[in-house]
């Protein structure tokens, strides 16, 4: 993979000019991935501003909350909110996206003596006191709408640069459930390079490491629970899309949290090709890494590129 490193010249009273060179860590003759592919810039945005949009025939759109101080909070949804929302909406605004037909998820404060609606879950989620959690209290009608995210989010072959507060809520409530199949999850990737590794081949991986290294790598890895490795990302997910048995759009979408969890047993049940793409977008989130979606603050008005 090609990973753009910068060098930069700011001379005081004059334009900054910025430099791009070529880093590659891994040599043409030693790489051992295909040496392409596809990554969909609309779908990276938007993960970065905390967004998850259905497909074109759903109306699907809905943000998520940033971290709140230490205390007990509750999540709820408020329709079209995401124009008075701080933070990624204007990161969103400036990257072409209409803010105002956007849901908002906001956490709010539970006060004191307040009822728990019923039929709530609890979430343990980072807090913005480093190493500490909230407890955030899901309701009945926001669980469907993070069930309904999770579904819907973007297939992709690496890792993303992520808004924090997405990843923190969609990572907490879908973790008891990844927990629970990841065993099997791990076994299924695990196989599955053994019947499909010509096809690996044929897609652009090194035959050697293929059949020697591959499954390996993606059991151990789903087993981990988190790391920072792209590599190991589009190992997982290469090994997944030879699993899947629908169409490529039909990655975006799943019916996984809506409907087949509910349906499986236990945590020993195979798992469908849906059950493992969706798992494996949960494998993703995991393996993300958080970034500052109000970092614009931080850039000079102008970049020139020589």
């Amino acid at each position: 993979m090609i990973d753009l490193r910068a060098s930069s010249r700011w001379p005081i009273g004059r334009k900054a000019v910025v430099r791009l060179e070529a880093h590659d860590s891994h040599t043409i003759a030693r790489d051992v991935y295909p040496p392409s592919f596809e990554s969909k810039v609309d779908k990276c945005m938007q993960m970065t501003a905390g967004v998850v949009i259905g497909s074109r025939n759903s109306t699907f759109k809905v943000a998520f909350p940033g971290r709140k101080p230490l205390g007990q909070w509750i999540l709820e949804l408020r329709e079209k909110g995401f124009s008075g929302a701080h933070g990624s909406r204007h990161l969103y605004n400036m990257n072409g996206g209409k803010v105002f037909e956007v849901d908002l998820l906001v956490m709010r404060e539970l006060k004191a003596g307040e009822k728990v609606p019923e039929g709530s879950v609890n979430l343990q989620v980072p807090s913005l006191e480093e190493g500490v959690r909230n407890t955030l209290i899901v309701p009945k009608r926001e669980q469907l709408i993070l069930e309904e995210a999770l579904d819907l989010l973007p297939w992709t072959s690496l890792s993303w640069s992520i808004h924090r507060g997405l990843r923190d809520v969609l990572m907490a409530y879908s973790k008891n459930t990844m927990d629970e199949h990841r065993k099997v999850l791990a076994q299924q990737l695990r196989q599955s390079v053994a019947i499909h590794g010509k096809e690996s081949e044929s897609r652009g991986w090194e035959p050697v490491f293929v059949s020697e290294y591959m499954a390996e790598m993606a059991a151990t890895s789903v087993m981990s629970g988190g790391g920072n490795s792209g590599d190991l990302v589009r190992v997982v997910t290469g090994i997944a899309e030879l699993i899947w048995d629908g169409s490529k759009d039909g990655l975006d979408e799943t019916l996984f949290w809506r409907k087949e969890r509910k349906e499986l047993a236990d945590g020993n049940a195979v798992l469908s090709s849906q059950a493992v793409i969706a798992l494996v977008k949960c494998f993703v989130l995991e393996w993300s890494n958080e970034f500052d979606y109000q970092m614009y603050h931080e850039l000079p008005q102008e970049l020139v590129f020589e």
